[in-house]
């Protein structure tokens, strides 16, 4: 009814999700543990120069940064529309007190704040259109620190494609 074609926040929809989002078979719906465990470094030591930091997750699934993130000295608030994702993030992170996990959808969320990074990873970005794309960097952007840093991993038309193909 808002312009979704993906039905995020179906229940079975989202439990579909969510096996995809932990498969190690594949790097389609999430990373791999080991791709995660490499860009979560970059982004603590080159990003946040090992400093803890606060971090806005923004889609940030079943929780797979912000744990990592979390281990790592930081305080993450993470957003996703998939109640399957979101419960599993604050089931698996229940021991973080550094994580706090928020069902919502993050085009008409409250992101508070102030951060020191707000990041949208894995190609998150390309399924609004680009006016909410817009409405969404536009309520970022005030909920960062000043000097805080904002990640947005799009992918261009020819890396899905590639994706879908396998390559």
């Amino acid at each position: 009814s808002e312009g979704y074609k993906i039905p995020w926040n179906d229940p079975d929809f989202s439990r579909r999700m969510l096996r995809e989002h932990l498969s190690e078979d594949h790097d389609l719906a999430s990373r791999r543990a080991q791709w995660i465990d490499r860009q979560t470094a970059w982004i603590h030591q080159h990003l946040l120069a090992g400093k803890p930091s606060r971090i806005l997750d923004l889609g940030c699934g079943p929780g797979l940064y912000a744990r990592r993130l979390a281990r790592l000295g930081h305080a993450c608030r993470g957003f996703d529309f998939g109640p399957a994702s979101i419960d599993y993030a604050r089931r698996h992170n229940a021991d973080e007190t550094r994580c706090e996990f928020v069902l919502a959808d993050i085009r008409h969320a409250d992101f508070a704040g102030p951060y020191e990074l707000a990041m949208i990873l894995f190609g998150e970005f390309n399924v609004f259109s680009p006016a909410e794309a817009a409405k969404i960097l536009a309520k970022a952007w005030p909920s960062l620190a000043p000097g805080g840093r904002l990640i947005v991993e799009a992918q261009s038309a020819s890396a899905v494609e590639a994706v879908g193909r396998g390559e």
